[in-house]
């Protein structure tokens, strides 16, 4: 799991360096998708420029403040021996779905008009 960590962080920094662009809905279409320009912000995010790297894409953000409340919320599971995050997304779930198709639409809106992707 490291491993492939470690290497998604280098073709990420591979593909910011030499400003390589893979993403097909962008070759096909001629617009960004919800996720262009995440790249180039993570590495702003590693770098410290949060504002800078909103200014490309607000998801990997949300997504970084998403992932370390679950990785907290299952900590604290694992040492009161309680299931809460798993109860939570089984009672949520329509909830969840909903909110990040609403948060995929509204990176999408953004990226749309944002002249640094392109």
């Amino acid at each position: 799991m490291n491993i492939l960590l470690i290497f998604i962080i280098f073709l990420v920094f591979i593909f910011y360096k030499y400003n390589i662009r893979i993403c097909l809905f962008y070759k096909i279409f001629h617009i960004p998708c919800s996720g262009c320009g995440g790249s180039r912000a993570i590495i702003l995010l590693l770098k410290g420029n949060v504002l800078e790297s909103l200014k490309y894409n607000i998801l990997p953000l949300i997504i970084l403040i998403i992932m370390a409340i679950i990785i907290l919320w299952k900590i604290i599971d694992y040492l009161t021996n309680k299931k809460t995050f798993q109860k939570f997304v089984n009672n949520y779930k329509e909830i969840l779905i909903l909110g990040s198709i609403i948060l995929t639409i509204i990176s999408w809106i953004k990226n749309i008009n944002n002249p640094l992707l392109y």
